[in-house]
């Protein structure tokens, strides 16, 4: 068989995907000796099995159906099954496995091209079989090492998957592609840059003709050639189907793996794109010998970067780096990054801490900034600082990847050093912190994690972190000294701009201090340029000549502004071109506005110079919402989200709240969730929310919302966030009903949700708030219901206080209860008849804390102190021990000037039990106790802010300062330093028997530098769940 130049050269190239089909079972065998099922072979099966030998005229499909009306679909499913058990492959199979493939596909069932990767001695890569949706494919694309097997019709292995039957004629394919439609976009994006080569396929085959058919219709013009491999192909055949761009060669699998062998010699069969070495640098730091596993080879590889001397630090140049490029660590290997003051303090902090200081064996540290800060930047520095400089173990995450804490624990045990992981975008990477952290934790594995991102992402999405954090720092503006080394490399590199060009040093300072207020890339830009920052960014977009291009800068910003990079072949899609036009009509229009990065070809992404950027040329570059709402539409339905860049561009494009702050028309809204609907089907997400617009949207219908969100939880049910949806629209229901008593049966579907959310998931601070919400309510409709008893409303008083109560001891930390405890307390004392209810229960049972608690709220806020504190007293008298009581008495006591320490002390310490989450109680018995003239119960309150240390708490909850020694006129103090590392130290404070935490932050500018150890100093001290806290320091 002679094989024509330009299929050589997309074997060559690993650009080849071969399509099998039944054909080339031809030459493959059983142990027992039966030959393959082949033809008409597997109906005439069936109908022998099943049917009595009827019905084998008629079509496969009809003989399985009613094969099904005979038994089950498992039973069919097994039967099949067992006709391709222990199929073994021929050596021509296995001759497929020394060739670079760019993926397989395959219409069969059976495992012949898995075994034949298998029985192949050395083969070029690793087979991974693809048969859903939910099947990875991002780790696959990075590497040629792994090839993946998508099986379109389904697979032996899987014949129990009710969601995944076997299709077994081509008139099953609108059933059955659920699941699976993905794999067929992925055909289909394949073949817009990859050679098709269909094995095994006869020219009546249904399955080759839909699938071509297919291909034509998603692509159209300028596919590559394909090739169709069929034994005795006549002249008409080649004709035929020469008309649809594929030529036919006449011969069978083993004619072309033959072919291939002879034709294509072995130096050019493997790629060097992006294969997985067999050593790496970090075995220097072995205190083994050990040899690296191919899985942690692969990580090291293909999910983090390594920071070490070696490291590849790629190219660049300083006028893009100051203009917002990234361009990797190029720029922080020539130190064209300005030094910023907070490096050195996570330096100290996080880096070089000695390991008897840390307070657990996993830390996390959080950079939070405004967008354009410089977080992204930073965080290299510090990777590079600590690698190259400190020597420390370090690991900057590569993108999306997603972190296999086994493969870190296996590290730790070769080098034995505390790892340190870099991550940007912790928003992004919320399941991957996480998983790391409690795995480090509860496998006593020593790793640092530190982390950026942005104020409003943190406090949206990254809640579930907050009590994992050791320590978090903000990334402040640029103070003088960075403003200083800023321009002086401006001035060194030449990159003044001409704004700055006429001035002098002095004045080019000057004018950045006059920005001050403004993010390091805004006030780069406009500084610089002297213009406004979006003016500048939307005249470099509109200065691209070429229409398409422009076009291509839009696409790229449209899911670039949500901080994805926008995959390559996602782009070839988008605009039908192939890769070396694109190459030359794109990218060198676009090489100062869009950055490339990636592996070669496959893994290539594009990206803006900064998120920030792209957001600002999609909100200006459209000339109308319908323009803006057509190329939404379009790039959604053409997202593939079998990959996880494009599944969280399309998550975060489809989220109810960016869609309606995009587009104030509903109707487009609705028409955008109808594309969607059709792109990837009644996905959970999506119909959440569909569900959650419905909520939203000035008229939603709840009732549609309701029946989205029920939808949704019946396929999703382990999906907490959706029934917290579910339960938040009937609440909003119910205030939309006039009818009390449907009002009080949309309530009781709210609460019977988060009961089914606490039997799944337990309390969370969500749930939590959702229960005290539907108390408020009911007291809120007691109140204005005049009819009303006061029985009632007092039993609903007590349900609310209770709930409120419930949460403030499960979560003590959380910012939920403030808010709602504001809002019932304001409807309680604001009603007089509910104030005269409470009085009258509280007169009639005393004892009841719940209603003792809320009356004295109500006082205390209406100024009646005395009443607050009769109440409580009254209460107290019955129920000595209720920590509930001792807490609120103890924190009433604390706002008059009649409560001594030791007064305090006392009922703070009956407020909690040694080990429980009270830990606002343990925090002021602390704070009282270390005031007292006993020994012991200063030992006891320094144990106690031990323990409030390693309390599951937000480390800004723990280190916030409460409350000054002498209160609102702070004592000043004297002590002596007695520990100074890095940025912090510990001083022996001379009236407490406990040593107090200082930090650099409480000196004047450049004074921490001076101090050495023994210094006398003058101070404030502050108390804070981490113990004392000097501030306001001076020199003695």
């Amino acid at each position: 068989m002679d094989l024509d130049p330009s299929l050589l050269d997309a074997v060559k190239k690993g650009k080849a995907i071969p399509i099998f089909g039944a054909g080339i079972l031809h030459g493959a065998h059983f142990p027992t000796g039966k030959s393959p099922l082949l033809g008409e072979d597997l109906k005439i099966l069936l109908s022998d099995h099943f049917l009595s030998g009827d019905h084998k005229n008629t079509s496969l499909a009809f003989v399985a159906e009613l094969a099904v009306s005979q038994s089950d679909l498992f039973t069919l499913q097994r039967f099949v099954a067992d006709q391709f058990s222990d199929i073994k492959p021929a050596t021509f199979h296995c001759d497929l496995t020394r060739f670079n493939w760019r993926a397989l596909f395959t219409t069969n069932y059976d495992l012949l091209i898995e075994e034949s990767y298998k029985a192949s001695g050395n083969p070029l890569q690793r087979c991974q079989p693809i048969l859903s949706n939910f099947d990875p494919l991002d780790e696959i694309r990075r590497t040629d090492d792994r090839v993946p097997l998508y099986k379109l019709h389904g697979c032996v292995t899987r014949i129990r998957d009710v969601s995944l039957p076997l299709i077994l004629n081509i008139e099953q394919y609108n059933d059955y592609l659920t699941n699976r439609d993905r794999l067929f976009t992925e055909l289909f994006e394949l073949a817009h840059e990859n050679t098709l080569i269909f094995v095994g396929h006869s020219l009546q085959d249904a399955d080759i003709r839909e699938i071509i058919k297919r291909v034509d219709r998603t692509i159209g013009q300028g596919r590559p050639q394909y090739y169709l491999i069929k034994p005795g192909v006549k002249i008409s055949e080649v004709n035929l189907w020469a008309q649809k761009r594929i030529r036919a060669l006449n011969g069978t699998l083993e004619d072309f793996v033959t072919a291939l062998l002879d034709q294509v010699p072995e130096p050019h069969r493997a790629l060097s794109f992006s294969t997985t070495p067999d050593t790496h640098p970090i075995q220097s730091k072995f205190c083994t010998h050990n040899t690296l596993s191919e899985d942690i080879l692969s990580f090291l590889t293909n999910d983090v970067q390594f920071i070490e001397q070696t490291l590849l630090t790629g190219t660049g140049t300083p006028q893009e780096f100051y203009r917002g490029h990234g361009q990797g660590w190029y720029p922080i290997s020539e130190n064209l990054d300005a030094p910023r003051t907070i490096c050195r303090k996570l330096l100290a902090d996080a880096i070089v801490i000695a390991e008897a200081n840390r307070t657990d064996s996993a830390d996390l540290f959080v950079i939070k900034g405004e967008a354009g800060s410089g977080k992204s930047v930073l965080l290299r520095r510090l990777a590079w600082d600590a690698g190259i400089h400190k020597s420390r173990i370090c690991f900057y995450v590569s993108g999306l990847s997603s972190i296999d804490p086994e493969r870190l624990e296996e590290l730790h045990a070769n080098i034995q050093e505390r790892l340190f992981i870099f991550v940007d975008n912790a928003a992004q990477c919320i399941c991957t912190i996480n998983r790391l952290i409690k795995f480090a934790r509860i496998r006593s594995l020593p790793i640092t994690i530190i982390t950026a991102e942005r104020y409003t992402e943190w406090n949206d999405r990254c809640s579930t972190l907050d009590e994992l954090v050791t320590a978090q720092y903000k990334l402040p503006y640029l103070g003088p000294d960075e403003i200083d080394a800023l321009v002086t490399r401006l001035e060194k590199y030449d990159c003044l701009g001409e704004a700055l060009l006429p001035l002098t040093h002095k004045e080019r300072v000057q004018r950045f201090q006059d920005a001050f207020g403004r993010q390091l890339l805004v006030a780069l830009h406009e500084v610089t340029m002297g213009r406004p920052f979006e003016d500048i960014i939307y005249d470099e977009y509109r200065s691209i000549r070429s229409d398409r291009a422009r076009s291509l800068y839009r696409t790229v910003c449209i899911l670039n502004r949500h901080r994805v990079p926008v995959r390559a072949g996602l782009i070839h899609r988008v605009f039908d071109i192939d890769w070396n036009d694109f190459q030359s009509q794109f990218l060198k229009p676009l090489e100062k506005v869009v950055i490339a990065s990636g592996h070669g070809e496959r893994d290539l992404h594009y990206a803006a110079r900064h998120p920030e950027i792209a957001d600002i040329v999609f909100q200006r570059a459209y000339d109308s919402v319908q323009d803006r709402y057509h190329e939404y539409v379009r790039v959604l339905s053409l997202l593939n989200i079998s990959y996880q860049s494009d599944r969280t561009s399309f998550r975060s494009m489809i989220r109810a709240k960016t869609i309606l702050d995009l587009f104030p028309d509903s109707t487009d809204v609705q028409r955008i969730y109808d594309t969607v609907l059709e792109c990837v089907g009644r996905d959970p997400y999506v119909l959440q929310q569909i569900a959650n617009f419905e909520r939203l949207r000035d008229n939603g219908n709840l009732r549609k919302a309701i029946d989205f969100l029920n939808e949704a939880s019946n396929t999703a049910p382990k999906d907490g966030s959706i029934l917290h949806s579910l339960a938040t629209t009937w609440r909003d229901r119910a205030k939309t009903e006039a009818d009390p008593g449907i009002r009080d049966q949309y309530r009781a579907e709210a609460r019977a949700t988060l009961e089914r959310l606490l039997r799944m998931d337990g309390h969370s601070a969500y749930t939590d708030s959702g229960i005290i919400d539907l108390a408020i309510d009911d007291v809120r409709d007691a109140i204005a219901d005049s009819g009303t008893a006061d029985r009632t409303l007092d039993h609903l008083v007590r349900n609310a206080e209770k709930a409120i109560s419930e949460s403030r001891r499960r979560f003590p930390s959380e910012g939920h209860l403030p808010a709602l405890e504001a809002t019932f307390a304001e409807l309680l004392a604001d009603t007089p008849r509910a104030v005269r209810a409470l009085e009258t229960a509280c007169g009639q049972d005393p004892s009841d804390p719940f209603l003792a608690i809320r009356l004295s709220t109500i006082y205390r806020r209406q100024g009646r102190q005395p009443e607050a504190k009769s109440v409580l007293e009254r209460a107290l008298d019955s129920r000595r021990s209720d920590h509930r009581l001792n807490f609120f008495y103890a924190d009433l006591l604390r706002g008059t000037d009649e409560a001594s320490p030791k007064l305090l002390s006392y009922y703070f310490r009956r407020s909690f039990t040694p080990g429980d989450s009270s830990y606002e109680a343990q925090f002021w018995y602390s704070r009282f106790a270390i005031e007292s003239d006993d020994a012991t119960e200063r030992k006891a309150a320094g144990m106690t802010f031990s323990a409030l240390r390693r309390a599951k708490v937000p480390q800004a909850v723990k280190s916030k300062i409460r409350d000054y020694h002498g209160g609102e006129n702070p004592i000043r103090h004297r002590g002596r330093l007695t520990e100074k590392r890095g940025a912090y130290g510990f001083v022996n404070v001379r009236d407490f028997d406990i040593t107090a935490f200082i930090h650099e932050e409480a000196f004047d500018d450049g004074l921490w530098e001076l101090v050495s150890l023994g210094e006398d100093l003058k101070f404030n001290i502050g108390f804070a769940y981490t113990g004392l806290v000097c501030t306001k320091v001076e020199l003695a």
